[in-house]
């Protein structure tokens, strides 16, 4: 029901953070947000607690507002066909009634992440 919108340039997705960074200084609370993995490796994390980001919901009305809603600091991403017909291969793949290529993909994500012992020893 999408097709003609995305192949017109209509839709979009606003990202959201995936890490929030959290400090005190004096009185008051810092925070900074990344939005993946690769942006979190190049900030300096040191002297802040850095959480992970689980959902929209843990962000209150204005972190929300500052992260993935203001025209001004938002990152948006243009949907192509290309990146639907992907989430469709994604969503049966990750949803599928077949165990083994779940599996096996799981499995390289942690490879390509370098966390976990994907070889059991």
């Amino acid at each position: 029901y999408f097709k003609p919108l995305i192949e017109a340039g209509y839709v979009y997705i606003a990202n959201s953070p995936l890490y929030r960074l959290t400090r005190k200084k004096g009185k008051n609370i810092e925070r900074k947000y990344a939005l993946n993995h690769k942006e979190l490796s190049k900030l300096d994390t040191n002297g802040w607690i850095v959480s992970h980001i689980k959902g929209l919901g843990e962000l209150d009305p204005d972190q929300l507002w500052d992260t993935t809603m203001n025209p001004e600091t938002r990152v948006l991403t243009k949907v192509t066909i290309e990146d639907a017909e992907e989430a469709e291969k994604m969503l049966s793949l990750c949803m599928g009634s077949e165990v083994e290529p779940r599996k096996k993909f799981l499995f390289n994500q942690l490879d390509n992440l370098n966390i976990g012992d994907t070889n059991n020893e």
